[in-house]
C-alpha cells in the first residue's frame, strides 16, 4: 500500500547543516527539523555555521534622514522569482535613489558571491546600494561535523544544504576532524545530496560537491523536501 504523500520521507535519516538557534526563538534550522519530523523522517542536525544577531541600533544610522516613524510609506515587495536577481528586477530602475540592504558580515568564512552580485545588480539598475550589516555568519567550530564522522554516527539517507556557507563550514569541520568530503562520501555512498533554493546549488558545486537533488520550488523548505521524497520514491 502506497504511503500518504506527506509521509514519503518516513524512516529516512536526513542530515541538514542549517544553523540552529539557542535562545528558544525558533529559526529556520528548527523549522526544517520540524517539517522533517512531520513527514516521518529522522532529523539529524549538523549545524556548520552560526548566526549572531547585531544590536538593532547598529542599523539606525543607515536609515534615510527622517525615515523614523514614516511607516505609512513602507510597502512589501515580493518578487515573482525569489532570488536576489529577481528582487533587483522587481525593484526596477533606481534613478539614483538609495536602497538599504541589510546583509550579513562574515567571520571565519569566505563571503560567497551572492551578496556582492546582488549589490552590483542594484547599482547596475541605477540604485545607490547602502550595505548595512544586519547579522554575522560565522563558522560553527571544529566539532561541527562530529555527527557525520563519529564512529557511532547514524548513516544519513540524505543531507540538505540551504546555503553555500553551510557547505564551506562543513568542509572546514571535516578538515578539522582529519576528514574530507571524498572520505565522507566513501563512508556514506548512498547519501543523497540536496540543495535548497536556486542559488545554493551553484555555490555547492563551486566548492567541489556534486548535487543530486534541487527543488523547482524554493519559496519554502517544502519544495526541497518534496523533491527529496520524489527521489527516494524513484529508487524503490
Amino acid at each position: 500500500m502506497a504511503q500518504p504523500e506527506h509521509l514519503l520521507l518516513a524512516g529516512r535519516t536526513v542530515a541538514f547543516t542549517t544553523p540552529q538557534t539557542t535562545n528558544g526563538g525558533g529559526g529556520y534550522g528548527c523549522r526544517l527539523g520540524t517539517l522533517l519530523r512531520q513527514r516521518g523522517a529522522h532529523p539529524l542536525p549538523v549545524p556548520t555555521i552560526a548566526i549572531r544577531a547585531h544590536e538593532p541600533d547598529r542599523l539606525r544610522h543607515y536609515l534615510l534622514p527622517g525615515a523614523h516613524g514614516r511607516t505609512q510609506r513602507v510597502a512589501v515587495l515580493v518578487p515573482d522569482i525569489p532570488t536576489p536577481a529577481g528582487l533587483v528586477e522587481a525593484l526596477g530602475c533606481g534613478s539614483g535613489r538609495r536602497v538599504l540592504c541589510p546583509v550579513p558580515d562574515v567571520d571565519g568564512l569566505r563571503e560567497q558571491p551572492v551578496v556582492p552580485d546582488f549589490l552590483a545588480g542594484l547599482e547596475a539598475a541605477g540604485w545607490v546600494a547602502v550595505r548595512a550589516p544586519a547579522y554575522t555568519t560565522c563558522w560553527a567550530g571544529p566539532g561541527c561535523a562530529e555527527a557525520l564522522v563519529a564512529p557511532d554516527a547514524t548513516a544519513p539517507d540524505a543531507v540538505v544544504f540551504t546555503s553555500s556557507a553551510e557547505v564551506e563550514g562543513l568542509l572546514k569541520g571535516l578538515d578539522a576532524a582529519g576528514w574530507n568530503w571524498a572520505r565522507l562520501r566513501a563512508r556514506w555512498p548512498d547519501m543523497v545530496v540536496a540543495a535548497h533554493g536556486p542559488v545554493t546549488p551553484d555555490g555547492v558545486r563551486r566548492l567541489g560537491i556534486e548535487v543530486d537533488v534541487v527543488s523547482s520550488r524554493f519559496s519554502s523548505f517544502h519544495g526541497v523536501l518534496d523533491a527529496l521524497a520524489t527521489t527516494f520514491c524513484s529508487q524503490n
